[in-house]
């Protein structure tokens, strides 16, 4: 079965570790907005006293990796997810080098016939972690857009 959460910091990353003692086959994946999806909020006492030196030492994991595999006009106006490597799939072979090899990566395009080539194209030349957003961008912006705020 398939998770989407959305928000990683406060209940979200509990969920997702619920989920997976529930049921070690789920698949989740986790957006999260800021820069970290986890805080070690237990071991914020040891840094206050001094015990850890240094902060980033309580974030237990940073955020995968998001590659846009669209074209630049198709960001316009802020149509992206924020952070977002930008490769078009025609460049994507030339540009590997830009694509950080030690963590996830999440590949999407407009409603995914792109990012699920730029997902094998990434796999063969031996990434390990790569998905493909399914439904792309569209379904994406649906999930996390704010209706009445």
């Amino acid at each position: 079965m398939k998770h989407i959460i959305i928000g990683g910091v406060a209940g979200g990353a509990t969920a997702a570790a619920r989920i997976r003692r529930v049921d070690e086959f789920a698949e989740i994946v986790l957006f999260e907005k800021g820069k970290h999806i986890s805080f070690a909020n237990c071991g914020l006492p040891y840094y206050i006293g001094g015990v850890i030196e240094q902060r980033d030492a309580l974030f237990l994991q940073t955020p995968a990796s998001f590659l846009d595999v669209r074209n630049p006009a198709e960001r316009v106006g802020g149509n992206f997810i924020k952070s977002s490597l930008n490769i078009p799939l025609d460049e994507l072979r030339e540009r590997l080098d830009e694509i950080p090899q030690d963590k996830p990566v999440y590949v999407y395009c407009a409603v995914g016939l792109r990012g699920y080539l730029a997902s094998q194209i990434l796999l063969q030349r031996g990434f390990a972690s790569v998905k493909n957003l399914s439904g792309g961008y569209k379904t994406y912006m649906m999930a996390t857009y704010c209706w009445g705020c």
